[in-house]
């Protein structure tokens, strides 16, 4: 069977040597920027209980989980 103009092309997808390097960068953000989260969701939650709630906490929680699902985003290319 001729496979004429196919020549010997590889198929697989090309594996990156810069893999594990990447993986470990995106799990490091993700652990940064979640523990920032968690610490912000905390503050937020408490804000709520105060005499007067301010509105700061919320944006900067609002802020926090934007960039947790965009960093979880890169991060799960790599696992």
């Amino acid at each position: 069977m001729s496979q004429e103009g196919w020549g010997s092309v590889d198929q697989r997808p090309a594996i990156d040597p810069d893999a594990p390097r990447k993986k470990l960068a995106w799990e490091a953000a993700l652990g940064f920027v979640g523990f920032f989260t968690v610490m912000a969701m905390v503050t937020a939650v408490w804000n709520v209980f105060r005499a007067e709630p301010a509105v700061l906490p919320s944006v900067i929680l609002l802020v926090l989980l934007v960039a947790l699902v965009v960093v979880w985003k890169g991060y799960s290319r790599y696992r």
